[in-house]
């Protein structure tokens, strides 16, 4: 209820080729029926439809590099007159030829402090296009929090198989968070808001979405709405965000191989 008026309803699905080989038009429209069924969400989306009849954004999530991006683009303006059709995970050409048949609202990608790649892989694109980037673990899975250490260990769950999290990458790494925390005393906020400030103050077409089930939590991360950085604040930052050098990369060997680049 507390932030009802404030929200939207977006879905996300993922490549037609993991759905037991089922071709991809099958699957979408599947799976915006089954969606519209389950939202039955207390939203408004802007239009005024209640969200339980609609979708604001539909995520087709880690392109396949054996999917046709235009083919799944093209099948998505079906819903397109009451939804936006997004991608995820998707390469610069992928953007493009997907944007050619069917408008593309936003993209959605990993980025953060942690890992920056979008800035040179696609950033040139979606500021062409106008189209908006949503950055998933905006936070480096919790890195960026001081929630992790270098005494951190991960043997098992996600993060034991992600080579940004074993313990050399750990000790390697930890010059970052200190140097968020030094920024965050300085703005007097929390190292999350930090790292969503400096998130939101590098495009205005840039939403994060930091993933929690924990009300403080979302209540913390929200208040980096309110943290502002000058240009010279981000300057500043970025100069001595230039002497740290990270180590691992963000994905397993597997999954990357699964990513459209």
């Amino acid at each position: 209820d507390k932030y009802s008026s404030h929200c939207i309803a977006a879905a996300s699905f993922h490549r037609y080729d993991a759905l037991h080989g089922q071709k991809f038009p099958a699957h979408a429209s599947f799976f915006r029926s089954a969606s519209r069924a389950r939202a039955s969400l207390d939203l408004t989306v802007p239009s005024g439809t209640p969200s339980s009849s609609a979708i604001c954004a539909y995520f087709r999530s880690r392109t396949a590099r054996s999917a046709s991006s235009s083919r799944c683009s093209g099948e998505s303006s079906a819903s397109a007159r009451r939804s936006r059709s997004c991608s995820s995970e998707a390469s610069a050409a992928s953007i493009r030829r997907a944007h050619a048949v069917q408008t593309v609202s936003a993209v959605q990608s990993e980025y953060s402090l942690l890992w920056r790649e979008p800035e040179t892989k696609i950033f040139p694109t979606l500021r062409e296009l106008g189209i908006g980037l949503v950055p998933y673990c905006p936070l480096g899975r919790g890195f960026l929090t001081g929630a992790i250490d270098e005494n951190s260990r991960f043997t098992t769950g996600r993060l034991s198989t992600l080579p940004q999290f074993t313990p050399e990458a750990l000790k390697h790494n930890m010059p970052l968070p200190r140097l968020i925390r030094s920024w965050a005393e300085r703005k007097q906020c929390t190292m999350s808001q930090f790292a969503i400030a400096w998130l939101l103050a590098q495009a205005p077409w840039i939403a994060p979405i930091p993933g929690t089930t924990n009300p403080a939590h979302l209540d913390d991360f929200l208040g980096g709405a309110a943290v502002s950085l000058t240009p010279e604040e981000l300057e500043e930052f970025e100069r001595e965000y230039g002497g740290i050098t990270l180590m691992g990369h963000r994905a397993d060997a597997f999954t990357e191989s699964q990513i459209d680049k």
